[in-house]
């Protein structure tokens, strides 16, 4: 269920969260926060690029996970994550995504490996990266 729908899209809980990368079981992963932002998938697809930057250089982590649980994840902005993801010069080696839904399965899963990037892993995370 989408939350904070009477809520001004700049005070949502997403956008104000940071993203950042943190050390797990011998190596890092970086950590994006979409989560509940609702129905302002303009802010999404503008917070998301905005952070390409930090996780597309070189020495940022090859493990990625998204959080996307508690905003509306239409098509177009899936295609548009999974683009990239996929198009960028950084190479992930694992692609975690919470939150996605269906379109945003069939997004990352067409997308990520067509790109020789790995098959990313959609839903619930519960076996880990």
């Amino acid at each position: 269920m989408i939350k904070n729908r009477e809520c001004p899209p700049e005070e949502l809980p997403g956008a104000r969260k940071k993203s950042f990368a943190m050390f797990y079981g011998g190596t890092e992963i970086w950590f994006e926060h979409l989560d509940g932002m609702g129905r302002h998938t303009g802010l999404v697809k503008e917070k998301f690029l905005r952070g390409a930057a930090s996780f597309q250089r070189p020495s940022a982590p090859s493990l990625f996970a998204l959080n996307a649980a508690e905003t509306r994840m239409t098509r177009e902005l899936a295609e548009k994550i999974a683009s990239v993801l996929a198009k960028g010069k950084k190479l992930f080696f694992r692609v975690a995504v919470v939150g996605c839904g269906p379109w945003g399965e069939a997004s990352f899963e067409k997308r990520l490996p067509a790109a020789g990037r790995t098959r990313p892993l959609c839903g619930k995370l519960s076996g880990g990266l």
